[in-house]
């Protein structure tokens, strides 16, 4: 009880006030030098935030593949969530991952969002100044070797709806199959 009195004392509590309202005014500071600096970067260099799509062959099923990315990128890291709808299989595959852009090169690691898949993979991308889009080759890691597909890789900035873009960065399903995920690209 003496500790609660001892608390209680008008000097203590203005100290503890204090403290509490230096340590919020720090975090607010850093939060603000963080996005100011974030903003001051995206103006001299490229961004690729936002949401991506990409149509391809599988180099397993020789089907086709649609995927969709939502980039998030703070100065040179860019964190991502990936979709994939495919003719071989309904519904989507949902993936992670993080990578490095740099000038204008784009390197990024993949897994499966599903804690019991082993699937992950890697791609290396170059921005088309031409474009816009993201070029380059990707390669899925399996337990023993990496397979590497011959097919081009190509990113383009798509719109999506405000519900697509909410459902891609959750992690819930965007479409139900590969029409319904065709169909959207067609409209975007």
């Amino acid at each position: 009880m003496a500790t609660v009195f001892a608390l209680m004392q008008p000097e203590i509590l203005q100290k503890i006030v204090i403290g509490v309202a230096g340590a919020v005014v720090i975090k607010l500071g850093t939060m603000l030098y963080v996005y100011v600096t974030d903003l001051m970067f995206r103006k001299k260099n490229f961004t690729i935030s936002g949401t991506w799509f990409a149509e391809f062959e599988s180099h397993i099923t020789n089907k086709l593949n649609i995927e969709f990315v939502r980039f998030v990128q703070s100065k040179e890291h860019v964190r991502f969530n990936l979709q994939q709808y495919t003719g071989a299989r309904a519904g989507a595959r949902k993936y992670c991952g993080e990578g490095i852009l740099r000038v204008n090169s784009f390197s990024a690691v993949y897994y499966s969002a599903e804690r019991r898949s082993p699937q992950s993979g890697a791609f290396s991308l170059t921005v088309q100044p031409a474009d816009g889009s993201l070029s380059g080759r990707y390669a899925e890691l399996e337990k023993d070797k990496i397979e590497q597909a011959s097919v081009a890789y190509i990113l383009k900035p798509l719109k999506m709806t405000w519900l697509e873009r909410f459902k891609l960065a959750w992690g819930i399903a965007c479409f139900k199959d590969v029409a319904e995920a065709k169909a959207a690209i067609q409209r975007g």
